[in-house]
């Protein structure tokens, strides 16, 4: 494969220290990625590769696999930071992105600093946000009927949430993944294949499957009719979200409507399905999670599920 690559790219060849020799072997790398990777992990190597050109392009100096150790890791996350406003989940996944390929370029016998196996960015996890099952009940049972592509957008959102699917998943959806009793399809990001149970209420969605009505919309284009379907729902809940960048704490309170995305779906599939009190083992089989450490972020115990199981707990024991 190294020879490939050096023939298609002749700057590119182990001891090469150009920056078009190192970035263009990350385009081939990523080239070479494309029948093993979804085009949505291609999309993000690409933007990874876009940073660092960009990046290139303010500095005065070659960028070469020499130069990319730690101190290089530390200017690029403050470029993504503060040019790019990205969070810390976003500028992790860009170093795992990036050393991930200096990985293979070092086994490929790339003169990579060895450093860069010390490249790393603190995980901060921004908070979940799932829907309650009275907000749910509130958005399926809008009246739509006048509203067309809200009521699409709503039965890809439904999807999700009654099955655990993610949005590439829903909209991949095809008549042939529907079995009278369950879903059964290979998941685009992970090339896993599920079994899901089919719930009652979404058996009518997935009909708009089989009879080629329900459309799949772009990510972006969904998540600005969502948020419009919450708020016709009353889902406006005050509520507060924190992200961190930089190793800060940012905290910003709207209507909780603002803040629903596809993500949503899936997460609130998750945390319900906890509160029904499945199993967390059966709920990662359905969902396709392999550990429990990645499972957990999925999650949220809300307010109400607090209440409820407290009072469930301890209400009759009072007198």
């Amino acid at each position: 494969m190294k020879e490939a690559i050096a023939s298609a790219a002749p700057d590119a060849s182990p001891g090469t220290t150009t920056t078009a020799g190192m970035l263009e072997l990350f385009a081939d790398w990523i080239t070479g990625r494309a029948l093993t990777h979804t085009p949505n992990t291609l999309r993000t190597y690409r933007t990874t590769l876009r940073h660092l050109r960009d990046l290139q392009a303010t500095g005065k100096s070659m960028l070469t696999f020499q130069a990319v150790g730690t101190a290089f890791a530390k200017r690029l996350a403050e470029y993504l930071l503060t040019h790019r406003q990205l969070r810390d989940t976003a500028v992790r996944k860009n170093l795992v992105i990036l050393k991930c390929f200096l990985g293979w370029a070092s086994e490929q016998g790339y003169p990579v600093n060895p450093e860069y196996k010390k490249i790393s960015w603190q995980r901060r996890e921004p908070d979940i946000l799932t829907l309650t099952r009275a907000e749910v009940m509130a958005l399926a049972t809008l009246d739509l009927t006048q509203h067309r592509p809200l009521d699409n957008a709503r039965a890809l959102f439904l999807l999700g949430v009654y099955t655990g699917l993610r949005f590439s998943d829903v909209a991949a959806l095809r008549p042939e993944h529907i079995q009278p009793d369950r879903l059964r399809l290979t998941t685009q990001k992970t090339r896993t294949t599920l079994i899901i149970p089919i719930r009652p209420e979404a058996r009518p969605l997935l009909e708009r499957v089989v009879d080629g009505t329900l459309r799949p919309l772009p990510n972006q284009t969904l998540n600005r009719y969502l948020k419009e379907l919450a708020a016709l729902a009353g889902i406006e809940t005050l509520t507060e979200r924190i992200h961190y960048a930089g190793g800060k704490r940012y905290a910003h309170t709207a209507p909780k409507y603002e803040f629903v995305t596809t993500h949503t779906a899936r997460r609130t599939f998750v945390t319900l399905a906890l509160e029904d009190q499945l199993r967390p083992e059966l709920i990662m089989k359905i969902t396709g999670h392999k550990d429990l450490k990645s499972f957990s972020r999925y999650v949220n115990v809300t307010e109400d599920a607090v209440l409820t199981e407290f009072a469930r707990v301890y209400e009759p024991a009072r007198v």
